[in-house]
C-alpha cells in the first residue's frame, strides 16, 4: 500500500516441491520503481520459511517482467509455446 492505496498484488502456491509465483500485478504508474524486486525478494523469503528449495513461475516470452525475473536469478527451464517456465534455486 502507498498512502493507504493498493499498488498491486501477488499470489503464490506450493506446487510439488517448489514455491510457485502464481501471479503478480503492479500498477503501471508504479512500475520500474523497485516494487517488483521487493516482491520477488519477499517471495524468496517465504519460500525459505516454507523450506522449499526452488521458486518457479511462468511468464510470456515477450513480457517485459521477464527481465526482472532474470535479474533476480531466475533461469528458463522449459519452453511452453509463447511462454517459458522459469526457476530459481533457493
Amino acid at each position: 500500500m502507498k498512502n493507504n492505496r493498493r499498488f498491486g498484488y501477488y499470489s503464490t502456491k506450493v506446487k510439488d516441491n517448489c514455491y510457485y509465483r502464481d501471479n503478480i500485478q503492479i500498477s503501471s504508474a508504479l512500475q520500474g520503481k523497485g516494487i517488483g524486486t521487493y516482491i520477488m525478494n519477499k517471495i524468496e523469503k517465504e519460500a525459505k520459511q516454507l523450506k522449499k528449495h526452488c521458486i518457479q513461475l511462468t511468464v510470456f516470452k515477450d513480457n517485459p517482467a521477464k527481465r526482472l525475473y532474470e535479474k533476480t536469478g531466475f533461469s528458463i527451464i522449459e519452453n511452453k509455446g509463447g511462454s517459458v517456465l522459469m526457476e530459481k534455486k533457493v
